[in-house]
């Protein structure tokens, strides 16, 4: 793993639901941001060999919504294009996707990973509607609701058992308020600077405009569905362009931040929003790292208790914890939220001067992923 360079990072602007983005499929999203981090690496769509998306809410995007992607992006200039995989592990897809392109490197080879959602494109299900629906009334139930927030084996969404961890650290509503104000204070005070590539939109009067700055659905006055201290859903997309160390030299980029290792954990589903903590742990745990030798640390805020946990069991720095913000600033995009937050990371240490900075995120009923890299 630590033969992995990332040459080249970028994502598109998150937007609320229904917001900014919601014209967009999220293919494009992806396209736009692959299309980014192939161009600040330095590489065509002619090198890139492999190509691995990460999402969650994908129902009827049809069997392979990673090669939709290639399409989008216009690979196929370049014969059929490269082949593509999609992955599907909650918030943490993306960097399941980038785990999985990098343990797919050799040679001079270089590869894709990208994380791509749209809560405003995801399509509301229908159950019964297949075999019919015989006498009462039927189910209707929201896509993006479902496998953004669904704990599979547990009656209770996550945001509920979130809630219910919460009650048992005592963390009060004002104390989570004023978590979520200080995550949508660090996402403004960056503006996505080093990280953001501009998709372009509709404006009301139907002229293309290029879109450049998040909708940040976490500055909306909080609701009474608050309660349950759940990101809001959005959209957007997030992507990186690996390779090995010896094609970063012969690119001339022998100073391209590096994979260092990936880790992973599970623990009961009820406790699954705390998944993220364990998965940092194990991370430290592979590495022999300590909290200490972080520079920046990015946990999945989309329920917010476990940069909480992470704060108080690991004795993690304000500082150094989400300095850009968090999914209470951005919303929740599915599958792109990892990767954004890693995109996140590598340019705060590039603005930090380097050092180390672990990533880690939810990846559904009680997984979690934790990657390591180096700046």
């Amino acid at each position: 793993m630590s033969r992995a360079a990332i040459l080249g990072f970028a994502r598109t602007p998150f937007g609320a639901q229904n917001g900014s983005l919601r014209e967009l499929p999220p293919e494009k999203l992806g396209s736009t941001a692959l299309c980014a981090a192939g161009q600040r690496a330095g590489v065509d769509g002619a090198a890139i060999e492999r190509v691995v998306l990460g999402t969650v809410l994908d129902a009827g995007r049809g069997p392979n919504p990673g090669r939709v992607v290639v399409l989008e992006a216009g690979f196929t200039e370049f014969a059929a294009g490269p082949p593509a995989l999609a992955v599907r592990a909650g918030g943490g897809a993306g960097l399941e996707a980038l785990a999985i392109a990098a343990s797919e490197l050799e040679g001079d080879r270089a590869v894709a990973a990208l994380g791509a959602d749209s809560a405003s494109q995801a399509p509301y299900l229908l159950p019964e509607a297949r075999a019919g629906s015989r006498l009462g009334a039927g189910r209707l139930l929201d896509g993006a609701a479902k496998d953004a927030w669904d704990s599979s084996d547990e009656e209770l969404p996550l945001p509920a058992l979130a809630a219910i961890a919460l009650q048992s650290l005592e963390v009060s509503r004002a104390q989570f308020l004023e978590a979520r104000a200080l995550s949508v204070a660090r996402a403004r005070a960056a503006a996505g600077k080093g990280e953001i590539a501009p998709v372009a939109v509709h404006s009301p009067s139907g002229a293309e405009v290029a879109l450049e700055a998040d909708d940040l659905p976490g500055a909306k006055d909080a609701s009474p569905g608050d309660e349950a201290y759940a990101a809001r859903l959005a959209d957007g997309a997030a992507a990186l362009v690996i390779s090995t160390p010896e094609r970063a030299r012969a690119l001339g980029r022998a100073d391209a931040p590096r994979l260092l290792a990936v880790a992973r954990a599970a623990v009961e589903t009820r406790k699954a929003p705390l998944a993220p903590v364990a998965a940092l742990r194990a991370l430290l745990v592979k590495t022999g790292r300590k909290v200490a030798d972080l520079r920046v640390v990015e946990v999945d805020e989309s329920l917010f208790v476990a940069p909480l946990v992470a704060r108080r069991e690991l004795s993690l720095d304000l500082e150094r914890l989400n300095p850009r913000g968090g999914a209470h600033a951005y919303g929740h995009a599915g599958g792109a939220c990892g990767l954004r937050a890693l995109v996140a990371a590598l340019a705060e240490l590039d603005s930090r001067g380097g050092g180390l900075a672990a990533v880690a995120y939810g990846t559904g009923v009680g997984g979690g992923i934790a990657v390591l890299v180096e700046r």
